[in-house]
């Protein structure tokens, strides 16, 4: 059997997380991380292909996650997918600039969330 990618979902709403996990649980494996400031450490060990995270939370705000993962030799090649419900032009723009990969806005759609994880795993370097 074909062991299944590993997605790490972090956003401090546990009814987002829980959106999230019933959506990807029956074709990747999922990890959930309600404080982003458990994260890194969740990432460290779980090794995920993808990381999709609000980034609008306390403590540390998803881009300061983008930046930690972006120090660390052990997850610097993570893709990370913005999961928010502030997207804008501008958001975006920034994002991109920061190394995110895609956006996934709130409310989302299970399809497309499933079509850009698989995208993201498959091109883990493009936009």
């Amino acid at each position: 059997m074909t062991e299944k990618h590993r997605v790490l979902c972090i956003d401090d709403d546990t009814i987002s997380l829980s959106f999230l996990e019933e959506t990807l649980k029956h074709h990747y494996e999922v990890a959930l991380c309600v404080d982003s400031g458990e994260a890194l450490a969740a990432a460290i060990r779980f090794q995920p292909h993808v990381v999709i995270s609000d980034f609008a939370m306390p403590g540390f705000t998803g881009a300061d996650l983008l930046s930690l993962f972006d120090n660390l030799p052990e997850t610097r090649n993570i893709p990370f997918l913005a999961f928010t419900a502030h997207a804008n032009i501008e958001n975006l723009t920034e994002l991109m600039k920061n190394g995110v990969r895609g956006l996934i806005e709130k409310p989302a759609d299970p399809e497309f969330v499933l079509e850009t994880v698989a995208y993201t795993i498959k091109h883990p370097t493009s936009i």
